[in-house]
């Protein structure tokens, strides 16, 4: 299989410069940035910077004033981002892609047909639109925390810190909603980790971030944080107190998971910047509603201090902190007799 093609399209979608206007836009609305700065247009930049194909009609402004609109900007990082997408779709086996139109014909373009009776499925741009607009309120959010949850040992998330809103923060963030976009039915058994794993995105994503700043392990942690966010698990209640969860070899390795002794430990720092990354979906979710952020943000804060209350109180052995979540077997009582 030849991912070239898809792997440079990847590197236009989680560019440096779509990075850089993303990051503008968010610390605009948390009010930290230079309101009217205009950044040069994140499709031709990266063009430029890739040799990238040329880029759709739609994802390059046209006038000055689109330049310093908001949602034409996250518009042209979304529209950079279907160029990946269409990519992906090319790298599809003839009988999958076909099994796919078959089903729900994709969507690459904006119209919705229609003699539809129901709300079809957003195309790629609208639904990575979508969730652009709700990672720029992330820095925005943050102001909003009662506690002091994020993990302290890194900056994991964009935040309210002027070190949380730096670039290498902002790039795997930018890469989940790259992938994150892509429709499941488009993954081998609606699985978007078995295609992240098919197509080659680890190394992919660390020669990207690699080319941000992050150096060692740093890279390729930063991808496989990606990957995690991607599983079903990572998208369940207390994802973070599931045994099914640590047994994906990548969460084992974020967590810092190690024998001594015979006994399993993890890390206490690596844990909490596990933790604090798998609030992200959730913190989407709830920046995209602003009436639900006061007790979105409540849930999110408790749910954290209750796993780091459990991690503490097992002495950070594995076995000893997953069984503490595991459900309880109901008693039985035998019935009274006559």
């Amino acid at each position: 299989m030849k991912l070239r093609p898809l792997h440079d399209a990847l590197r236009i979608a989680v560019s440096r410069s779509n990075i850089h206007e993303l990051a503008a836009f968010a610390n605009q609305l948390a009010g930290v940035g230079k309101p009217g700065t205009v950044l040069p247009s994140a499709a031709l930049a990266a063009a430029e910077t890739f040799g990238a194909p040329e880029m759709p009609q739609s994802a390059q402004p046209s006038t000055a004033s689109e330049e310093t609109d908001p949602g034409r900007r996250l518009r042209s990082i979304a529209e950079t981002g279907r160029l990946f997408f269409e990519r992906v779709l090319d790298s599809l086996p003839a009988e999958s892609r076909a099994a796919i139109d078959a089903a729900t014909p994709l969507r690459l373009a904006s119209e919705v047909a229609p003699h539809r009776a129901t709300a079809p499925e957003p195309n790629y741009a609208d639904a990575a639109e979508k969730l652009l607009d709700a990672a720029a309120h992330l820095p925005l959010l943050a102001q909003g925390y009662s506690a002091d949850w994020p993990a302290r040992s890194r900056p994991v998330l964009p935040g309210s810190t002027r070190a949380s809103r730096r670039e290498h923060v902002w790039a795997p963030v930018l890469a989940y909603i790259v992938l994150r976009s892509i429709p499941a039915r488009c993954c081998p058994r609606g699985d978007r980790t078995e295609l992240f794993d098919r197509l080659r995105l680890r190394p992919a994503l660390a020669d990207l971030f690699a080319a941000m700043g992050m150096e060692g392990e740093a890279k390729w942690q930063a991808a496989a944080q990606v990957r995690v966010l991607l599983s079903h698990l990572a998208g369940q209640p207390d994802a973070a107190r599931s045994r099914a969860f640590f047994a994906d070899p990548d969460v084992r390795w974020l967590a810092g998971v190690n024998v001594s002794s015979g006994v399993t430990y993890f890390n206490k720092e690596q844990f909490e910047e596990l933790l604090t990354w798998l609030q992200l979906p959730a913190l989407l979710e709830i920046a995209a509603e602003p009436s639900a952020q006061i007790a979105g943000i409540a849930a999110i804060e408790a749910s954290v201090a209750a796993a780091r209350e459990a991690a503490q109180a097992a002495g950070y052995e594995l076995d000893a902190y997953l069984a503490a979540a595991a459900p309880k077997p109901a008693k039985v009582f035998a019935a009274s007799l006559p």
